[in-house]
């Protein structure tokens, strides 16, 4: 039986490595292909003419039923069911051949594959990595984004369009709703009457009183800016109502170069308001006029700011920044006297208090226990770190330059009528003379041409008050009205003279002293 065996199995190389012994001691041997017709298999293609190399027996197959789920196995020319595994074998499945290891088969020399292998690997192509995933999912997701946002765009249009369309018809069916009956308005609070009898008003009191007296004024102003074009800004401050008729005190500062001027009263209304007139440079004073025709106006009472103490209580309301309208804070009069300088070397006698104020207050009264009016908020110090330091004019100088302003239109400022320049001490101390004001010219006119300065005179005091700078001479000047009467202290020619002068009255463009 070995030898019938043999002598069908066909003849091949003996192994020619290790690797091809250990074939051949298994029984596996390469799979030659068919002989061409007519020849024998000692003649055949791939047949070699050599002696027959002696093998084990081979084992009787063994037989499984068809519905088994063992691989067949294919090496070679041979096939049997076994249960081993050899690296790089087919295994057989009722699927079909598949490959069971991709490690590679091992291939003695002269071997060749059956040419159905052949046939169904060239026929299926090779598997290639799939690359790119996430990015072609990004693309697609942004595609998804951009199709439904044009999407919603036309839709939204499309709505938008019927919606307009069918307007008409929609507001013709809509049904009238019939508004509410007015609730009942109650009547007002009564207003306490400040009196100078002694009675002093509680802090509720004196807010109640004040907030129907206070208005908020807006400003715009029209300037230029470095390009040369016309910008608009708006600037915010207080008020008080001082009559009936509609006048209304505040600081020149607030409406300085005003176009148009705007006043809101406690009930938030709105009026266009009229610049009667006003003074920057001696007083910071100005006064407004608005139509009163039917409206309820509640003019402040005025107190007597001579008679304020340091350390008496004080109340001050406003509309500081512009936007936190009635505004109410408390504090005391912390000092009295004080000179503020206000610009171009001007300064102007103000008091001091602690109760809080800040932009937008300027203008704004401040109440004393009484409920009246003692003084007009006008500055704060600016210096980073300090609170609590505010400044007031007294009622009685803000009023005497509010009763000129509302009968000749301006403040009248006295006027010398000089052009005055300032002798320092170097300059003194060069020329031999002393330190004052150089009358550098006498207007044709004036007071000083009619009673006695002459140019190259130097004044060194008004009233015993000594003058040493221009500015101290316009501060001095504004203590006082025209028609007063000072003496004015010359040195000329090596000596000191004393004159009696009556103060002229300056027209509001004449910036001369």
């Amino acid at each position: 039986m070995q030898d019938e065996h043999n002598k069908n199995q066909p003849q091949t190389d003996p192994p020619s490595s290790e690797d091809e012994a250990a074939l051949w001691s298994r029984g596996y041997f390469p799979y030659d292909p068919p002989a061409e017709p007519g020849s024998s298999p000692s003649t055949g293609a791939g047949a070699f003419d050599r002696p027959p190399v002696a093998r084990p027996a081979e084992p009787k197959p063994q037989v499984i039923p068809p519905a088994a789920t063992t691989p067949e196995r294919s090496t070679g020319g041979y096939t049997r069911y076994d249960r081993s595994y050899v690296p790089g074998d087919r295994l057989r499945t009722p699927t079909g051949m598949q490959e069971q290891n991709p490690l590679p088969r091992y291939q003695a020399p002269g071997y060749s594959r059956p040419a159905a292998e052949r046939e169904t690997e060239a026929d299926s192509p090779p598997t290639e990595k799939r690359r790119g995933g996430f990015l072609r999912a990004l693309c697609l997701f942004l595609l998804c984004i951009l199709a439904g946002g044009v999407t919603a765009y036309f839709v939204s249009q499309w709505v938008i369009e019927d919606w307009e369309a069918n307007r008409p018809a929609i507001e013709a069916v809509r049904p009238v709703e019939t508004p509410p009956p007015p609730a009942e308005t109650p009547a007002p609070t009564p207003v306490p009457t400040p009196v100078r009898s002694g009675s002093v008003l509680t802090a509720e009191e004196i807010y109640d009183l004040g907030r129907r007296q206070v208005v908020g004024i807006t400003t715009e102003i029209t300037s230029t800016n470095i390009f040369g074009q016309a910008t608009t800004g708006r600037v915010s401050g207080s008020g008080f109502i001082i009559s009936g008729e509609g006048y209304i005190l505040t600081n020149h500062h607030v409406i300085e170069g005003a176009t148009r001027i705007l006043v809101m009263l406690d009930d938030y209304s709105m009026h266009e308001a009229a610049l009667i007139g006003g003074e920057g440079l001696t007083s910071d004073m100005a006064v407004l006029k608005i139509d009163a025709a039917g409206l309820d106006l509640s003019p402040a009472a005025l107190g007597n700011s001579s008679d304020m103490r340091v350390g008496s209580p004080i109340y001050a309301l406003g509309h500081p920044l512009g936007e936190l309208t009635h505004t109410f804070t408390s504090g005391i009069v912390s000092a009295l006297n004080r000179e503020v300088a206000i610009g171009q070397g001007q300064t102007l006698n103000m008091f001091q208090l602690d109760a809080a104020v800040n932009s937008g207050n300027s203008g704004g009264p401040v109440y004393n226990e009484f409920g009246e009016v003692v003084g007009i908020v006008t500055a704060k110090s600016a210096l980073d770190g300090v609170e609590g330091i505010g400044f007031a004019i007294p009622i009685d100088d803000a009023m005497r330059y509010a009763d000129q302003i509302i009968e000749r239109g301006y403040v009248a400022r006295p006027h010398l009528g000089i052009f005055p320049v300032t002798v320092s001490e170097d300059y003194a101390y060069f020329f031999g003379t002393v330190v004052g004001v150089f009358v550098n010219t006498i207007y044709p006119g004036s007071a000083a041409e009619r009673d006695g300065i002459l140019v190259g005179d130097i004044i060194t005091a008004i009233d015993a008050r000594p003058i040493r700078t221009a500015e101290e001479l316009r501060s001095v000047l504004g203590h006082y009205t025209p028609g007063d009467t000072v003496i004015i202290t010359v040195f000329r020619e090596e000596a000191h003279i004393s004159l009696t002068v009556t103060l002229g009255d300056r027209p509001a463009e004449d910036d001369a002293e």
